[in-house]
């Protein structure tokens, strides 16, 4: 595993705008039933890993609302494609 610094480029979403499209990514999110039903809203914060494959593995709940919020947003960030962080050259 790299730190962004450790890279030529970091990994990021196979979506025409990259980072840019969040507002794309956010349109894809549903807010979960359990949340909606006790009212809760805020910030979930994940940490996890892009293979070289472009996969997304080792989820972590850093920062946590519950009422399925943490679930749905790995659901979103596993629907996506994406591309690899490239160090020297090589996917990494």
């Amino acid at each position: 595993m790299y730190t962004k610094e450790e890279v030529d480029s970091v990994a990021k979403p196979l979506i025409p705008e990259g980072w840019e499209a969040f507002p794309y990514i956010l349109s894809k999110l549903k807010y979960p039933e359990d949340a909606v039903r006790e009212s809760i809203q805020g910030e979930v914060s994940l940490r996890y890993v892009v293979e070289q494959s472009g996969h997304i593995t080792n989820v972590e709940i850093v920062q946590n609302l519950g009422g399925g919020c943490p679930q749905e947003v790995t659901r979103v960030l596993r629907s996506l494609d994406w591309i690899p962080a490239i160090r020297n050259g090589m996917a990494v």
